[in-house]
């Protein structure tokens, strides 16, 4: 059962998708036949899902020196990498704009195939990478996938997580290459094993050519985030006009007990990620 079609789903929600498909598809075929004049993206935001990545997509396309892409997530390098760089080039800016380019998809940073295609298409990209604690990610990423999630809850979704996910990842991490709906949507625990991810992309690409940001930052000061980023990306000082949280849902927290039983399972790897970035890596339930 993938994620876009299942029991949960009902027939105008499914029309409504195909109504969707059709109208991207249309709206993307200028850009394909003028996808040899098109760049290459500059950057990347790889991760982590519900970590901040499309708030900082949006406050970096204000930038008059920045074009973005025209999708936010094209998650070619998971996703699509068979259809070639040319397909890849038409969802980003002509090369004669000459400005700044490049795409948040979040699932890069947790798909095993994706940092070797990176350094061999795109050697030197920048790197942008947002860590939130890794029981809210998981619990943010649920509330964005329980309309489609067969599980009943939170729960229930880690309980079936291994069996769901285990065997494309093992996959993914031998070389093979297909598209799994369950890795992608259904990792909540799995995604959040920062220091394994964060040190398979590093086998291929220097420290400093990522930026790591903790996701709280990004949260509670905005401003000075975005300025550390546009440093990062070589763009001129440039004061944002709007820098309001996108995506974000209202949903009842994870109780301090939940929370508490699920952190177990991340001590090991946070431990290794604040040994390599620093003890701000770190994360707990905040004080009321």
């Amino acid at each position: 059962m993938g994620v876009y079609f299942n029991k949960k789903r009902t027939l105008r929600q499914y029309l409504g998708l195909m109504k969707y498909f059709i109208k991207r598809f249309i709206v993307s075929l200028p850009y394909r036949f003028t996808a040899r004049q098109r760049k290459l993206p500059d950057f990347l935001i790889i991760g982590a899902m519900k970590g901040g990545t499309s708030s900082l997509y949006h406050w970096i396309d204000q930038h008059p020196d920045a074009h973005l892409s025209r999708e936010q997530e094209v998650h070619f390098f998971a996703t699509s990498y068979r259809k070639g760089l040319k397909y890849y080039r038409s969802y980003f800016p002509k090369a004669s704009e000459d400005k700044l380019t490049g795409e948040s998809s979040p699932y890069y940073f947790y798909h095993p195939l994706v940092p070797a295609r990176v350094k061999k298409d795109l050697p030197n990209c920048k790197i942008i990478v947002l860590l939130r604690d890794p029981v809210f990610r998981a619990y943010s990423h649920y509330q964005m996938h329980q309309g489609i999630d067969m599980a009943s809850d939170f729960d229930e979704a880690i309980a079936l997580e291994e069996k769901r996910v285990a065997k494309p990842h093992a996959d993914f991490v031998a070389g093979k290459d297909y598209r799994s709906t369950d890795h992608q949507a259904y990792s909540y625990f799995g995604r959040g094993m920062y220091f394994e991810q964060l040190e398979r992309w590093l086998q291929y690409f220097p420290k400093e050519q990522l930026l790591v940001l903790k996701s709280e930052n990004l949260f509670v000061n905005p401003s000075k985030v975005v300025t550390d980023v546009y440093n990062f990306l070589g763009l001129k000082p440039y004061q944002s006009q709007d820098l309001k949280a996108v995506n974000q849902r209202e949903y009842t927290p994870i109780s301090k007990e939940k929370y508490a039983l699920y952190k177990k399972r991340f001590v090991a790897d946070e431990q290794q990620l604040s040994e390599l970035l620093g003890s701000e890596f770190t994360w707990k339930y905040p004080e009321t």
